[in-house]
């Protein structure tokens, strides 16, 4: 079965990092955004266009998801649903469960193999947060499929999962 694999939490906790140090044999699927390039985007991450440009692509119906992150606009284009069997994305929470119920509700397949399309969201939370209660709730609803605390980017033994706790 195919799977994506959706990295979601607050802007700045380590998203970016932790799937650029730990997910470097999957499928990147890269979103389209009109927000301003950061010094740290990597390569071919995010396709920058203009707010003109986005609902031009909005009204053509090319993309399979979008969503209103901090002010700018995000979106995944449909091509890039199940273009690998194995793929992996950023998305703040809002994106995440937009994701999850499309693909919940369409016949998204894998265009390796057609096989279907499932998706384990892996919520990133910073080591500032004290109150997880409002995350397990996330988790218990099953918006969320895991939580995981990270203390310390470059550390893989600091990376705790706390979804069962």
């Amino acid at each position: 079965m195919a799977m994506i694999w959706c990295y979601t939490g607050p802007s700045g906790v380590g998203k970016s990092s932790y799937v650029d140090n730990n997910c470097k044999l999957l499928y990147r699927i890269r979103t389209t955004t009109t927000r301003e390039p950061r010094d740290d985007d990597g390569v071919g991450t995010y396709e920058y266009i203009s707010y003109d440009e986005f609902f031009d692509i909005m009204d053509k119906d090319a993309f399979f998801i979008t969503n209103n992150a901090y002010g700018d606009m995000c979106g995944i284009r449909k091509e890039e649903i199940g273009k690998c069997k194995y793929s992996v994305v950023i998305l703040d929470v809002h994106g995440t469960i937009k994701l999850k119920e499309k693909l919940e509700s369409s016949d998204a397949r894998s265009q390796e193999d057609n096989e279907p399309i499932n998706m384990m969201s892996i919520f990133i939370l910073p080591k500032y947060v004290n109150d997880v209660n409002q995350l397990h709730s996330l988790v218990a609803k099953r918006l969320i499929d895991e939580v995981i605390y990270i203390s310390n980017i470059g550390n893989k033994d600091d990376i705790k999962n706390i979804s069962n706790k």
